[in-house]
């Protein structure tokens, strides 16, 4: 053994095998009963705890120069990058790429990509269902007015001929327009008081305004919008009330006319 490497090696005490300082460590603990060694240049004996600080301490100059004259046959010798003809460092000189990206342009230069499958298997087609239904829905409609039936791609309660008149505008020329206030008489106002207007947010089951003779049956037999939404045509009652009701009128129109003009004779 040469006098350059000697002094980074120990022997071991009971085996006398020789190991580096930090292998040394790991050998002896196969000698429990003896854990020491010595070191080879002062041939003081250590425990293994203690020989790795002892050598780096005492022969800390031996150490530099045994590595500047390592990096320096390395430097006469060096590896070159098998990519890039790059020399290596003196840290890199295990591997045969100066890094990763020269290790993957090499590699991947010489693979086979026609017989290797990058990413998840694909899944196979499956031809798309045949459709039962290949025309869209029909709906069979009757108009609620006069009752004739067609079909449409929508349910609709009104044929085009007779659904303006249940439209908004067709609707709003029966609606009240007075002031309920202005006729005592009439209504029973504790009601208001005691339920007040409704409101959908804030009251929802207050009092409302409701037709005896409804408008739906006005649109339908063409009514008299001045019969009714006259005030005798109308009644207070809570929103539940009104609801339930639905389109059905509590008088014929035929009472409300007659009533109507005895009020207006008076």
């Amino acid at each position: 053994m040469s006098s350059n490497t000697i002094y980074s090696r120990c022997s071991c005490v009971v085996c006398q095998k020789e190991f580096s300082a930090l292998g040394i460590a790991s050998h002896a603990s196969s000698h429990i009963n003896q854990p020491t060694c010595s070191c080879t240049i002062c041939k003081k004996e250590y425990t293994v705890k203690t020989i790795n600080n002892h050598f780096i301490k005492t022969h800390a100059e031996r150490v530099v120069k045994f590595k500047t004259k390592k990096r320096d046959d390395y430097l006469k010798s060096p590896v070159i990058c098998k990519h890039c003809n790059t020399m290596l460092s003196y840290e890199r000189r295990h591997y045969s790429f100066c890094n990763s990206s020269c290790a993957g342009t090499y590699n991947n230069a010489r693979k086979d990509w026609a017989n290797i499958k990058t990413g998840p298997a694909k899944k196979p087609k499956l031809p798309k269902p045949v459709n039962p239904y290949p025309y869209s829905k029909l709906f069979k409609c009757t108009c609620k007015h006069c009752g004739v039936q067609w079909k449409a791609r929508s349910s609709v309660w009104y044929c085009k001929e007779h659904q303006d008149l249940y439209s908004h505008n067709g609707r709003a020329k029966y609606w009240f327009t007075f002031n309920v206030f202005e006729y005592p008489l009439l209504f029973d106002l504790s009601l208001i008081t005691k339920f007040g207007f409704r409101n959908s947010k804030t009251n929802p089951n207050g009092i409302t305004r409701d037709h005896k003779v409804s408008v739906n049956h006005a649109i339908r037999n063409n009514y008299d919008p001045y019969y009714i939404k006259h005030p005798l045509n109308c009644e207070l009652m809570t929103f539940k009330e009104n609801n339930s009701k639905k389109t059905n009128s509590s008088i014929t129109y035929e009472e409300l006319v007659r009533i109507v003009d005895e009020y207006d004779k008076n």
